[in-house]
């Protein structure tokens, strides 16, 4: 069965200290030939394509390394849509989400009351919003792949010798 992810995740594992992880990581990416964009604050990064390459399906990653108890630290990655993207992407769900339910509720409502139950229409048009969200989710990850592939190749190249 195939799971619908809406944010891709990745793990690092590093023997680096999280700071020093985090300035390595940093210097790498405001370098990277492929013109990546990078803001950090401690050890919490966002990376996304350069502004000549993004384009209205580019992934953004969120990027925290945080340190462990052995010395070494470790780094939890998340992709994502743009900020602007995700927020109207999020707002459309949870209005496709409040017709679904306000039409069940009014069916239930028209049950109660014998009378045909119209809203289930109203609950059908959300639940296939839903659905479709989903579907324009999972397209535009296809999209972002070797973007996402890209970005989370330089992050694990950073920590690939320090495991």
């Amino acid at each position: 069965m195939k799971q619908v992810v809406l944010g891709p995740t990745f793990e690092v594992r590093t023997g680096l200290d999280a700071e020093e992880g985090s300035d390595r990581l940093e210097a790498v990416l405001r370098e990277h030939a492929g013109g990546l964009e990078c803001r950090r604050t401690g050890g919490h990064f966002l990376v996304s394509i350069g502004r000549e390459r993004r384009h209205f399906w580019s992934p953004w990653l969120t990027f925290e390394l945080c340190g462990h108890a052995d010395g070494g630290s470790g780094g939890h990655g998340r992709f994502n849509p743009s900020p602007g993207v995700w927020t109207g992407f999020m707002l459309a769900a949870l209005a496709m989400i409040t017709v679904a339910g306000a039409g069940l509720v009014w069916a239930f409502a028209e049950w109660t009351l014998n009378r045909p139950m119209h809203g289930l229409w109203a609950g059908l048009a959300g639940s296939v919003g839903v659905v479709a969200l989903l579907l324009v989710s999972a397209s535009g990850q296809r999209l972002a792949k070797a973007e996402m592939d890209e970005i989370e190749g330089v992050v694990r190249g950073v920590f690939a010798g320090s495991a």
